[in-house]
């Protein structure tokens, strides 16, 4: 055989050459390629035969001319083409069903994923100024990542020195780790979303206010502005305006204005606003440079970049009069605080990540494109069946770009008869989806412009891309071969039907085994020994009455059987927010290490269950040493590091004990050293920390035993009311806030899960068609075989067979690439499992028997069929 021409030229050619001139065009071209590739080569032959079939389109085919040859009537041939195509979609049910189906449930899951893509992209973004709004990122000195707050003296120093900065807001959230206390008469409620924020903070976000001034409402010190839920919940009916709320039992604040509740794509939530002059300490009110807990934000002037800005502050910074306190600040667009991890500390909003979103985008792709080969599969298997209708079409005159027509107008009809199945699917899976995702969507959500014309356009190129093959197929069969009654599938279309099948399994294994790798490392974060012990320790915010009594509190809760131990601390060990920088003395080498530091009690190691590795914790010898009687600069401090922070310093433990240390304007030595624990998501590698002995506490944590938990938390309800009747009992699981800090983990997984699970219920769908087809080809077959004496299971494997052939090579294709990819995820993790076999033979057994159930009902009912009624017709 000679060289042949490239058969996606000769198939273009076929389709837009006219016919009554296509088989001699076809012949001499194929000559004139034959001498090219003999004179000039393979390449140069090729790209010649291109540019032939090209001059020998027939142009009139996108013309109005080429109409008036085929129909006078343009309406009546669509008006036919729609008739014929609904007689078709009405006489085969179970073929269109599952063709509508499957589409429906694949375009379902893509509709979810695009909404929630949508909603996660609009992050920020209903500001009227986002695109001119930046948030500064602060590395101290000696620390080694960047923290995505800033000193309080950083934005009053950039709206000075700056004159592309036209405003700045600094946010401080205290009750992320110390809740207040709000009471209005009756009405007395705990609340961790309460802000300190400059006056500023109306001119650079557009929150809008329902009652108030925005220029003027925090101005003041003691004034308050509440959310219109907040308003509800200690006003109800009343006007809050002008009225006093109670903080800590302490201090009275003015309401100045109410807002409407902050929209869900917003990437700050909080409940109330207090002024910054509402600060009654120098440590907020003063600008510092030593301290960087306060999330800040900078309005720039129009046409001015944060790169810009960004590049002028070094300069400004090298001027500031404590050269020991050097930062370095980073401005990010507030539109990619969001999708790229740049807030969420001091208890802001927790943050999504873009590569969560492209994943999602990716399973969302590969379930349509599963749903678009069913489409393609069962269409092009039922060639058979349609292939006499199409000769006698071509016979009275249809030409091959009518019956093309004619097939992509009936894949159109399927494809939008499925959006409607989907719409109807999404709004039942709502509820559903909003649990799985975490966020708030509502039926509404489905009608925005930007969903519906994305799900149009969608709609439109899965309906052409499923289509075009099978319209390719089904208008190039030959007339007089079909009428003949001698048509049959050819090898090229049983090729691309299996090749389509083993693509979809190797999708669905695939994501099985990414599903099952997400859930092993959720359960080896979750089961991994932490270096203390958070079962069973309910943390409590710590109040002033508490506090003044905690020695016989303390003493009457260990009464009760079911309390085991308490202690108090400044900050939950799993988010530990302050952070401080050491130096030792007495090293051959004096170096600074920035730590994260917790102030606790004596009884705080023995309480967590951590290990002493040496030296010793803290006495009341060490209480003493720092007084309040003493003077600060004469207070001698014991300081108890974490192995991290000795190893940081490049000495071993026992030649930490006893060293001098200098800690924030704090002298003292090194006490202790304890084993490294997580303090922090096994994202992140256990980092440098210090135990601080002052006392100022904000939590109490209470360890409970594991037996009757709701009779134990009732006591201990009991004796918090008779102590502090005027703060609400409310106490988290320590556990649980640990398990918190997988939320993005825990979702993924489940999503995947969902999705996964979801691809091979399609995939089945059309596997199900397929076989059915197969089954109806081999009936003769099948008839003859059990004349013959095969048994039921003889037939049932043979049917089989063929499948599970493509599903082992789908396996085999699949495996190393899902390897690859999970590994990759795998080592954004600091600790991390082993994939291993579990997750690939998980997915080898799933996929076999999910796939042998879908086709076991069809081989059975075909093998167990009279073979005279197969037979009779011969």
């Amino acid at each position: 055989m000679g060289p042949k021409p490239s058969k996606t030229a000769r198939a273009l050619l076929k389709l837009f050459c006219d016919q009554a001139y296509h088989e001699e065009v076809e012949g001499d071209l194929d000559e004139l390629f034959a001498d090219n590739y003999q004179r000039l080569g393979k390449r140069k032959a090729n790209w010649l035969y291109w540019a032939d079939v090209f001059k020998h389109f027939n142009w009139f085919f996108f013309t109005r001319r080429r109409f008036k040859l085929i129909s006078q009537k343009p309406l009546d041939m669509w008006s036919n083409y729609f008739k014929v195509a609904v007689r078709n979609i009405f006489k085969h049910k179970g073929y269109s069903a599952l063709n509508v189906m499957g589409l429906g449930v694949g375009m379902a899951c893509a509709m979810l994923i695009l909404l929630y893509a949508l909603h996660e992209l609009s992050y920020d973004r209903f500001h009227v100024n986002a695109d001119r709004i930046v948030v500064a990122h602060t590395k101290m000195t000696g620390e080694s990542d960047e923290s995505s707050s800033a000193p309080n003296a950083f934005v009053p120093l950039a709206i000075r020195e700056l004159p592309e900065v036209e405003t700045g807001v600094r946010i401080f959230n205290r009750g992320s780790y110390f809740p207040f206390i709000v009471k209005y008469k009756d009405n007395v409620f705990q609340e961790d979303r309460l802000f300190h924020t400059d006056s500023t903070f109306f001119k650079v976000f557009s929150f809008p206010l329902m009652k108030g001034n925005p220029q003027t409402c925090l101005v003041n010190p003691k004034s308050i502005v509440l959310t219109s839920e907040m308003a509800r919940k200690y006003f109800g009916e009343e006007d809050p305006m002008g009225k006093l709320l109670r903080i800590d039992n302490r201090h009275d604040y003015q309401v100045t204005g109410v807002m409407e509740d902050q929209p869900q794509n917003s990437h700050i939530h909080f409940d109330f606003l207090v002024s910054w002059t509402s600060f009654t300490n120098s440590f907020n009110l003063n600008e510092r440079w030593d301290n960087a807990s306060y999330t800040s934000y900078l309005l720039l002037d129009e046409n001015v970049s944060a790169t810009q800005v960004e590049a002028k502050i070094p300069a400004i910074i090298d001027r500031l009069e404590n050269p020991r306190y050097t930062p370095s600040f980073t401005l990010h667009p507030l539109t990619d605080i969001h999708l790229r991890g740049l807030g969420g500390s001091f208890g802001l909003e927790a943050q999504n990540e873009l590569r969560y979103l492209y994943i999602f985008g990716i399973i969302g792709l590969l379930i349509l494109v599963i749903a678009s080969v069913n489409y393609t599969n069962l269409a092009t298997a039922r060639a058979v069946h349609r292939a006499r209708e199409i000769g006698m079409r071509k016979v009275l005159g249809a030409y091959r770009f009518n019956l093309f027509n004619q097939f992509i107008g009936e894949s159109v009809m399927v494809v939008f008869m499925a959006v409607v199945v989907a719409i109807l699917l999404v709004m039942l899976a709502l509820p559903s989806f909003n649990e799985l995702s975490g966020r708030v969507f509502m039926i509404a959500d489905l009608f925005q412009f930007d969903l519906v014309t994305s799900v149009l356009l969608m709609a439109l190129l899965v309906s052409t891309l499923a289509g075009i093959y099978p319209a390719l197929v089904l208008s190039g069969f030959k007339p007089l071969i079909v009428l003949k009654g001698s048509f049959k599938s050819s090898k090229g279309g049983v090729f691309i039907r299996r090749f389509l099948v083993t693509g979809q399994f190797m999708i669905s294994i695939g994501l099985i085994i990414g599903t099952s790798v997400v859930f092993n490392q959720l359960d080896y974060m979750q089961q991994k020994e932490l270096g203390y012990n958070n079962d069973n320790v309910l943390m409590l915010p710590l109040s002033s009455s508490i506090l003044r009594n905690y020695a016989s509190f303390k003493a009457e809760m260990l009464k009760e059987s079911g309390v085991l131990d308490l202690t108090l601390t400044s900050e939950s060990p799993t988010s530990l927010n302050a952070g401080y920088s050491i130096i030792l003395k007495d090293v051959d080498v004096e170096k600074e290490v920035y730590v994260n530091g917790v102030r606790t009690d004596l009884d705080f190691l023995d309480a967590m269950q951590i290990e002493l590795v040496a030296g010793s914790f803290f006495s009341e010898l060490d209480l003493k040493n720092i007084s309040r009687d003493i003077e600060y600069k004469d207070r001698v401090f014991a300081f108890v590091l974490n192995e991290e922070a000795v190893r940081r310093f490049g000495i071993s433990p026992e030649e930490a004990i006893g060293k001098r240390a200098h800690m924030n304007g704090r002298n003292g030595i090194v006490r202790g050293v304890v084993k490294d624990f997580h303090f922090a998501s096994m994202h992140e590698k256990i980092q440098p920390m210090s135990f601080l002995p002052e006392r100022d506490f904000n939590n109490v944590l209470v360890r409970i035993s594991g037996q009757n938990i709701e009779n134990t938390l009732s006591k201990v309800q009991e004796r918090w009311r008779r102590l502090a009747p005027n703060v609400p009992f409310e106490y988290e699981f320590m556990d649980d806030e640990y398990n918190n800090l997988y939320n993005t983990e825990q979702r993924l997984s489940k999503l995947f899960g969902t999705f996964a699970t979801l691809a091979i219920f399609i995939a089945c769908f059309g596997l199900f068609g397929l076989i059915a087809f197969v089954t109806a080809q081999k009936a003769r077959e099948i008839g003859v075989r059990k004349v013959l004496g095969a048994s039921v299971g003889q037939l049932v494997l043979l049917l089989n067979k063929g499948f599970a052939g493509l599903i082992l090579i789908a396996f085999m294709l699949a495996t190393p690439v899902a390897y690859l990819l999970m590994s990759g995820w795998l080592r954004e993790f600091e600790y991390r499992t082993h994939i291993g076999l579990q997750p690939v033979l998980l997915s080898l057994l799933m996929t076999v028997l999910i796939a042998f159930a879908s086709t076991s009902f069809q081989s059975l009912r075909a093998a167990r069929a009279n073979p005279v009624d197969a037979l009779k017709e011969e």
